[in-house]
């Protein structure tokens, strides 16, 4: 019984010594410069003549706004310039059409292929481009539509389906690097 006496004891002593110790001060910090906050969108101008690159390319309505985004290799973070097409097969052929078009479309423009972010899937593609700084990430990708009825229990190639119903998102995510 003496031992638990003498245990709680210390512990009350222990946590009365800690609260008489004076607070430390800490140094106030200053704000991160924008270069170390991660990405930032691309200028207006930048990212509408994106757009207007991405919409030729497809020959398709093409929406702009800014939004979240995360470097699939470095996980460095910040915003972007989003760009999104939607459509079908009938409208944009295959995946494979889609990237070539717009691979074309953005290296006339002087953005060059960086190897290290394409992925592929039955379902979508990825890859991204470079240019200075920039750095844009392509997300094919389609889903089947609701009235395909394919079966769950089978891989999506085992699916028939028409082009009009293969459903297509397309977004560019262009960022200026830290």
């Amino acid at each position: 019984m003496r031992f638990n006496q003498l245990f709680i004891l210390l512990v009350l002593l222990t946590l009365l010594a800690a609260a008489c110790v004076a607070p430390t001060a800490v140094a106030p910090t200053t704000a991160p410069s924008s270069s170390e906050q991660g990405y930032q969108p691309l200028s207006a101008d930048a990212c509408a003549a994106l757009q207007k690159t991405v919409a030729d390319a497809l020959q398709a309505e093409a929406t702009t706004s800014t939004a979240a985004f995360t470097d699939m290799l470095t996980g460095v973070s910040g915003q972007s310039c989003l760009i999104t097409v939607t459509g079908d097969g009938a409208q944009f052929g295959s995946m494979t059409d889609i990237a070539t078009a717009l691979q074309s479309a953005l290296a006339a423009q002087g953005w060059a292929a960086d190897a290290a972010y394409a992925a592929d899937g039955p379902t979508g593609t990825a890859f991204g481009l470079r240019q200075g700084k920039e750095l844009a990430q392509v997300n094919i990708g389609w889903q089947p539509a609701v009235d395909a009825n394919c079966p769950s229990d089978q891989p999506i190639s085992a699916c028939e389906l028409t082009p009009a119903q293969q459903l297509y998102t397309i977004t560019v995510q262009a960022a200026v690097g830290p």
